[in-house]
């Protein structure tokens, strides 16, 4: 695809506010808005991420984030965490929010250079012609690289592409061409490890050690993800509307809030102990828990029916996750799951069925259940049960 190059741009502040509410006291972020009418306008703007409503910034990456936006010249931004913990999504909503355009990368193993600088493909007149690779069409246009599964590319690779890292002018060999960056263009990365050997240990695996050359040029964020609290009001607030309007909010909430307690513990455990084929402590993602909540919100309103409803916990967590792991990792998280959401999930069950038989179709929102909402996102406010401990 050949589109002009951008060139004409106007700058703006965004307000905090428009991350979140609960950032409306920080300073805001810098954005910028393509002002020339050409076809990169309408391309740029096909690749702004769309909004999610129910995403919540989590304020310390607010803050990282927006001194590196807002101060950073060429270099790059690292955000490390685990599997679960929001990197991309941040990313991406960030972009949605200050309007930047976003081409998104997943590295791989044996991954070259040149797949980001582009290639030469067959025309229909017998010919050739060259396509850019991502990060040409971000140094031409201003757009953010967004890389994902950074230390999953040889470590090689990397330092060959330290023009990229470091925001200098691209030399294609391929066409001759020098493509200088464009003063918009952001790089971003993210990854489970921070690069280091020692992080192997943490069951991210066919991984590279990265230079230490490579790792001194970024800006760096560690990305542990979000509260108890918060991370139970995320998971209710994407149950979809029709789900929701026929659960009870406060049993709801207990369940979710228990199992973002145990998701917390999990996540804690492992980070602690080596995670191997003979270790029990598995970290519970957040897109294990959102699969865990379908299941078990979709029982709870009678969508689904089970042969066994005694194994009601056991089936959803292996269903979730644990049929995916080893059978001490496997047996510890059922038991424990079991141990802290049983007796939550059949109160639900029951409110649920109590609820859709007395009032059809009405909401079933209290003022018990608001409260425990809106206390912000508190593990508190929505009555969790006493935690086990017996497991981790």
């Amino acid at each position: 695809m050949s589109i002009e190059k951008t060139s004409v741009y106007t700058d703006f502040t965004v307000p905090a506010a428009q991350f979140g509410s609960h950032l409306s006291d920080l300073n805001g972020c810098r954005a910028y808005r393509m002002s020339n009418q050409c076809a990169v306008e309408a391309e740029a703007s096909r690749r702004i991420p769309r909004r999610d409503s129910t995403h919540r910034f989590n304020r310390q990456f607010f803050i990282s984030a927006s001194a590196w936006w807002n101060f950073a010249t060429n270099e790059p931004l690292y955000i490390s965490g685990p599997a679960g913990a929001g990197k991309t999504s941040s990313v991406l909503q960030w972009c949605a929010v200050v309007g930047q355009p976003v081409i998104s990368v997943t590295v791989r193993p044996g991954m070259e250079k040149d797949e980001l600088l582009g290639r030469w493909v067959a025309n229909d007149r017998g010919g050739m012609d060259w396509v850019d690779g991502p990060a040409t069409l971000c140094w031409r246009h201003g757009w953010l690289l967004l890389i994902n599964e950074f230390s999953a590319a040889p470590a090689e690779m990397w330092v060959s592409a330290n023009d990229i890292l470091e925001g200098a002018p691209l030399e294609i060999d391929s066409t001759g061409e020098r493509v200088e960056r464009h003063p918009l263009t952001r790089v971003v990365v993210t990854d489970n490890t921070r690069g280091h050997a020692s992080e192997h240990e943490a069951g991210y695996f066919g991984r590279s050690v990265m230079d230490l050359s490579v790792i001194d040029r970024f800006w760096h964020i560690r990305l542990e993800g979000l509260t108890v609290g918060e991370e139970a009001l995320l998971l209710w607030k994407r149950v979809p509307d029709d789900l929701r309007a026929r659960l009870p909010e406060k049993e709801a909430l207990s369940v979710l809030t228990a199992l973002a307690d145990i998701a917390a513990a999990s996540r804690k455990a492992a980070a602690q102990k080596t995670v191997g084929f003979d270790n029990r402590n598995h970290p519970l993602s957040h897109r294990a828990l959102e699969r865990m909540t379908t299941v078990l919100l979709r029982y709870a309103a009678g969508d689904i029916v089970l042969d066994r409803e005694s194994q009601l916990i056991e089936w959803v967590v292996e269903l979730g996750i644990a049929n995916a792991l080893d059978a001490v990792p496997r047996t510890a998280l059922v038991t424990l799951v079991g141990t802290r959401l049983g007796q939550l999930a059949e109160t639900l069950k029951r409110e649920s069925a109590r609820l859709q038989k007395s009032a059809p179709g009405a909401s079933p929102r209290s003022a018990s259940a608001s409260t425990s909402a809106s206390n912000d996102a508190s593990p508190e406010g929505a009555n969790p049960a006493p935690r086990s401990g017996t497991l981790f």
